[in-house]
């Protein structure tokens, strides 16, 4: 099939791309910025920008499927604007252009952040509700919308699904991520201060597998929740020490670091806590978050691996490319 991926230098398209290549696919990849990630890959590369409309007309034409990596993730204030630039208006802009091409299938890598998950009562599954009350923080309301707009297009005739993945971690982070950069941090550094708390992950090889799987399964309209397992910041620093990495040398609640937002900057700005820890992050780790991805395994034959396994083949990875001092 040929097959257009925006996003394809990021951490999911950087694993998913090739994937594409070995399968026999004509892959297209659409690009915005440096793309040497690619190099060596025999894909035509075709710049866009999911912000400008008109650039995806000629970048989706003659597509069988476009799937849909590229957004804006971020945990700071000041990057409102242009997390609804990407994360909104861009997946509309990409659901339109397809819907015009008449690509057979477009598969939206979402975001489990596309619901509200604070202190839910069990875990949550595809119908719970999306994450589009003001209190919720500014990403995640962004993806809902996202996905908000996706279904206006699904409406007029688009074949389209979703795939909601939690953290995304693994080896190939070569930007790296924002989770990628804080297992750096904790690698490379005796951090003085790690928050408590956790979240559910998933490996970025898993995703790439149900991106694939989805080009041809998955029904119409879908959502489906894509994790490995929850593992709080204590489990996942261990591991890290396991591997070699430094040490903190105490762990604060969350909710204290929450009550002082200028006291948690401070922390940030010296160094003391990881610089990806902002009120957002926090609010994430404090939502003692389960997911039920049964609904993955039925339908895209979803078998994630082992998390604890993610973090040491990320680490290795790091190490393999030079990236770990």
């Amino acid at each position: 099939m040929r097959v257009a991926v925006t996003g394809s230098t990021g951490h999911i398209g950087s694993v998913l791309v090739p994937q594409l290549v070995a399968a026999g696919h004509d892959v297209r990849a659409l690009v915005y910025g440096d793309a040497s990630v690619l190099d060596g890959v025999a894909v035509e590369r075709v710049t866009v920008d999911v912000r400008d409309r008109e650039s995806l007309d000629a970048a989706l034409a003659k597509q069988d499927v476009v799937i849909h990596l590229a957004a804006f993730i971020s945990v700071r204030a000041a990057d409102d604007a242009m997390m609804h630039a990407v994360n909104v208006d861009g997946v509309r802009h990409v659901a339109e252009a397809a819907l015009a091409a008449r690509v057979g299938r477009m598969v939206h890598v979402s975001s489990v952040h596309a619901y509200r998950t604070w202190r839910l009562p069990g875990p949550l599954v595809e119908t719970d509700p999306a994450a589009l009350d003001a209190t919720d923080p500014i990403y995640d309301r962004t993806k809902a919308l996202g996905e908000v707009e996706l279904r206006k297009v699904i409406a007029r005739g688009l074949n389209a699904t979703i795939l909601n993945p939690v953290g995304v971690i693994g080896p190939s982070d070569h930007l790296p991520s924002l989770m990628g950069a804080t297992l750096r941090d904790m690698y490379t550094r005796d951090l003085p201060l790690l928050p408590s708390g956790g979240f559910c992950w998933v490996d970025v090889r898993d995703v790439a597998d149900a991106a694939l799987m989805a080009m041809t399964h998955g029904a119409v309209g879908a959502n489906h929740l894509l994790s490995g397992g929850y593992l709080d910041v204590k489990e996942l620093h261990a591991i890290v020490r396991e591997c070699g990495g430094g040490a903190p040398l105490m762990r604060v609640p969350t909710f204290v670091l929450g009550l002082i937002p200028p006291l948690m900057g401070a922390l940030r700005l010296s160094g003391l806590l990881p610089s990806s820890f902002t009120a957002d992050a926090l609010y994430a780790l404090r939502t003692r978050l389960e997911v039920d991805a049964s609904l993955a395994r039925t339908a895209l034959s979803f078998e994630p691996r082992c998390v604890r396994q993610s973090v040491r083949d990320g680490i290795a990875w790091w190490r393999e490319t030079g990236a770990l001092a």
